[in-house]
């Protein structure tokens, strides 16, 4: 991972290998139950105990270099979407109900088990306010573009998933959408089927665009 990070990072990595980016649980803007307004990745738990950072902090602003990994979504697609995204945190653009967004650096993204890194170049990350120290949040405001919700005491609670909604009376549970996908990379079709399913996304994606 390191020599595609430092390859694919076109030097923004600075010299960095992954292991010096802090680890954290978040949620990609794939597989939601609430189309957010922007494409944007919600950090749910910083992760300052495992051995593969380095950083060791727990909070968070401009200059953090992060490795957001949506776990989640591995566990639901049995492995083949591993989202992951390593960069470093711009400037603060907005403060919204229970998170502060950011500007992201990109240098490190990839979808799949098998890492084939995707070109971009920035996208936004929420973080928890937990994570920020408090001089730096910006002025309340109670907007809400996220997806978040919160119940009767005001607990905030992060985006849910398409597999968090309870079925009706005979419905099945949802049921992971490219299954074809994911049965041809475990039976072995690796890079072709990356290949293949990556670009047929990036047309998805066009094709939202244009509407």
């Amino acid at each position: 991972m390191d020599t595609l990070l430092r390859t694919t990072s076109f030097g923004l990595s600075n010299g960095r290998r992954v292991g010096d980016y802090q680890l954290a649980k978040a949620i990609s803007p794939f597989y939601r139950l609430q189309t957010s307004a922007i494409s944007c990745w919600v950090i749910t738990e910083l992760d300052v105990t495992s051995s593969r950072t380095t950083a060791g902090h727990d909070t968070l602003g401009p200059g953090s270099a992060l490795y957001l990994y949506d776990d989640m979504l591995g566990r639901y697609s049995d492995g083949f979407e591993q989202n992951i995204l390593l960069g470093t945190i711009e400037r603060v653009e907005w403060r919204e109900a229970g998170y502060q967004v950011y500007r992201f650096k990109i240098h490190l993204y990839s979808r799949t088990a098998e890492p084939f890194p995707i070109l971009a170049e920035k996208t936004y990350i929420a973080v928890p306010h937990s994570y920020i120290p408090v001089t730096t949040l910006l002025p309340f405001n109670n907007y809400v573009t996220l997806g978040q919700e919160w119940d009767n005491d005001g607990v905030i609670y992060p985006p849910r998933r398409s597999w968090d909604r309870v079925p009706r009376p005979g419905e099945l549970g949802w049921v992971y959408p490219n299954y074809v996908m994911k049965q041809a990379w475990k039976s072995g079709v690796r890079k072709e089927c990356i290949r293949e399913w990556l670009v047929a996304e990036q047309r998805k994606l066009q094709d939202k665009k244009r509407d």
